[in-house]
């Protein structure tokens, strides 16, 4: 940084703050610069040696930053002791609107995290915590709109302390995007309490949140269950995401919140069986990746009862899948259908498509055994198909003097192995 930064008191913008090793570039230099705004982001806290540095850096009297991201480097072991009484004194201006802590090396984070009067604060990131056993309080954020949560190695539960201490308040209440990605070791996560004392078994009616847009749950190695009248607890939920939650067996007792619209199931492929009473009657969007046995179950899906579903797409099927979709297995209503990776399908079913009155793209991606389409030409409805790493047969087939072109001519946009297949134009003869 340059020498004597802090006699810039006049300075309003500065997006990078860099904290050199021993007496250059002490965060101390942040003090005088009262009329900072906009966003700061400060690196390598780790050079911090001293906490009362971070105290003259006075970030909470500094009113008009509105975005503040506080970064430590790699985790050497020496920052460790003292990193917890830095954050604390790197306390903002409770006018922050958002907040990024990155590779926190501490065990704990401070009580002013979790804060109620941080009233204007609407997005919150947290990457990285590998020592941090438990999660700070943040319930009680009232604006907080997005909180996304990564990395933190050592978390096993999520319980009632992380939604707040106040039991006659709604916990999150205006959170719309919440994300847990990369926490290997997260066995449980606990639906918020009644009291703030202890944790009784929920009924249907239960303080909860009302998310209106996203969880998602990434990497989440050892989750093996989800709470239990998730249904209930999240009614206006809009969409779930689950991501490399390897050990979760089954969707939540009580089912999926009819509110859904998008439902991502990715790489858990220990879930065997369809939600409680069926996929939300809302839903969208489906997209099932590396679920061998939910994919095996697809006759109890129930799909040809949605009546809003326009998009589904299945990817990574090893042996489950040789001839798709059967009859009545999806709805009249499906837009979009993309089938990825599918190793062993060798065919499409006629019957299970013909309905399909409202498709319009079909995406067929890797599926090395189809060798060609279905015996009656593909619906009416379709304007795109995309035959991509497909056998070259199937593509000879796809020419326009190939078996198979009557079944696809009438298609606006093709295309074969990535090359747009154009139909020559047809010559008229006009005889006066």
């Amino acid at each position: 940084m340059p020498p004597q930064l802090g006699q810039l008191t006049k300075l309003v913008m500065l997006t990078d703050f860099f904290i050199g090793k021993g007496k250059s570039g002490s965060i101390a230099e942040l003090g005088p610069l009262e009329h900072l705004g906009r966003e700061l982001c400060i690196w390598n806290l780790e050079n911090v040696v001293d906490a009362s540095h971070a105290t003259v850096a006075n970030l909470k009297g500094k009113r008009y930053i509105e975005k503040l991201e506080l970064r430590w480097g790699e985790d050497d072991g020496r920052s460790r002791s003292i990193s917890e009484q830095i954050l604390e004194q790197l306390r903002p201006s409770n006018y922050l609107k958002a907040l990024e802590v990155h590779k926190y090396p501490g065990a704990k984070f401070p009580n002013w995290l979790g804060e109620h009067c941080f009233s204007n604060l609407t997005s919150l990131y947290l990457w990285g915590g590998r020592h941090c056993s438990e999660l700070p309080a943040l319930g009680q954020l009232k604006l907080l709109k997005e909180l996304k949560i990564a990395y933190f190695d050592s978390i096993v539960r999520i319980g009632p302390e992380f939604y707040g201490n106040s039991s006659n308040k709604k916990s999150f209440p205006s959170l719309e995007k919440l994300t847990f990605s990369n926490m290997p070791r997260l066995e449980q996560l606990m639906p918020p309490p009644r009291t703030s004392h202890h944790l009784p078994v929920l009924d249907d009616d239960e303080h909860c949140p009302v998310l209106e847009t996203t969880v998602s749950l990434e990497d989440s190695d050892a989750l093996e269950e989800l709470p239990k009248n998730m249904h209930s607890l999240l009614p206006s939920l809009t969409e779930l995401r689950l991501e490399d939650c390897t050990k979760l067996r089954s969707f939540p007792v009580g089912g999926l919140p009819s509110s859904i619209e998008i439902l991502k199931i990715w790489d858990c492929p220990g879930i065997d069986s369809s939600p409680e009473g069926g996929f939300p009657s809302n839903l969208k969007e489906l997209e099932i990746k590396g679920c061998g046995k939910l994919v095996a179950d697809r006759k109890n899906w129930g799909l040809q009862a949605l009546q809003s579903l326009s998009s589904l797409k299945i990817q990574g099927c090893e042996e489950v899948l040789e001839s798709f979709p059967e009859e009545t297995l999806l709805p009249p209503s499906l837009n979009s259908l993309e089938l990825w990776d599918i190793k062993h399908l060798k065919s499409l079913d006629y019957k299970g498509l013909e309905h399909l009155s409202s498709l319009k793209e079909l995406n067929l991606y890797k599926c090395p055994e189809l060798q060609s389409l279905p015996e009656e030409r593909l619906p009416s409805s379709l304007k795109y198909l995309a035959l991509d790493d497909c056998p070259e047969t199937l593509e000879e087939k796809c020419q326009e003097n190939g078996g198979d072109w009557h079944k696809i001519s009438h298609i606006p946009r093709i295309r074969i192995n990535n090359k747009e297949i154009k139909p020559r134009k047809s010559t008229q003869v006009r005889i006066a």
